[in-house]
């Protein structure tokens, strides 16, 4: 995507990930010495942070959200847009933002509402952003946040049927909010 976004800065950026660490190592018995060596020379993934059994998205979010907010000395109550950007909602319902709309301390008038993106999820976020701020020169100050877990697969506690596509899938991905 390449363009420009006049009238519209980013101010900040921040993120927070789990402490957990996954070590990718431990699946070399189940996909083969070959393809773990493999994979991870060609991605040069070897570790991940994963989230806990009840660390969720909004928990990723807010714990970027509040140290950035500090930062720039953003009052929560100026916020007038959050969009909250995922491929794993706390729920079905209610959506995410509005967890952290609460958690947060943002006004009941704010725009709030979940995107369900993947590997999108920021540049289309920032032109979803910029375009709520840009109508009709409302609102000033929005937030956008992105996060998305990946919980610990054990195996073989698992009661997931491990298959080579799912574990290098899963090797890939980690936790993170930013």
């Amino acid at each position: 995507m390449i363009g420009e976004l006049d009238d519209i800065k980013i101010c900040g950026m921040a993120s927070a990930v789990p402490t957990y660490e996954d070590d990718n190592s431990k699946y070399e018995t189940i996909i083969g010495k070959r393809q773990y060596r493999r994979q991870t020379r060609i991605t040069g993934v070897s570790k991940r942070r994963i989230s806990g059994r009840h660390q969720r998205s909004s928990d990723l979010c807010v714990g970027a959200a509040k140290p950035l907010l500090e930062r720039l000395g953003w009052n929560s109550e100026e916020i007038k847009v959050l969009i909250v950007v995922t491929q794993r909602p706390n729920y079905v319902f209610p959506s995410t933002a509005f967890l952290i709309q609460k958690q947060l301390g943002l006004k009941k008038d704010c725009i709030v509402f979940d995107m369900n993106l993947g590997c999108s999820s920021f540049p289309v976020g920032v032109l979803v952003v910029s375009a709520l701020l840009r109508l009709g020169n409302l609102y000033d100050k929005g937030l956008l946040l992105l996060a998305d877990t990946v919980k610990q697969v054990s195996y073989p506690e698992s009661k997931i049927a491990l298959t080579k596509d799912i574990i290098t899938h899963n090797m890939l991905f980690g936790s993170a909010g930013a």
